[in-house]
């Protein structure tokens, strides 16, 4: 037998070129950034809303890119004429 080990390299892989490296968030996470409750963040989500906010449902939970929080928060801006 072989001591050779099939499943581990001696150097990681390279990681391709068009990939980024950006800060991904849990629910949790995500809620502590907006200052508002995970059960939130779920709600924007996979509410009825026009503006949701774009997560990937991975293993048992949603991750959210840190660009799509911006984006979320961006697109859901009120001018302070809409407020008053």
């Amino acid at each position: 037998m072989s001591n050779t080990n099939c499943c581990t390299y001696s150097t990681l892989p390279k990681i391709p070129a068009n990939l980024t490296t950006e800060r991904i968030y849990t629910t949790k996470e995500a809620g502590e950034y907006l200052k508002v409750q995970p059960r939130t963040i779920l709600s924007f989500i996979t509410g009825d809303r026009p503006n949701k906010l774009r997560a990937a449902w991975i293993g048992r939970q949603w991750l959210v890119k840190e660009s799509a929080l911006r984006d979320f928060l961006t697109e859901n801006e009120r001018s302070e004429s809409q407020i008053r």
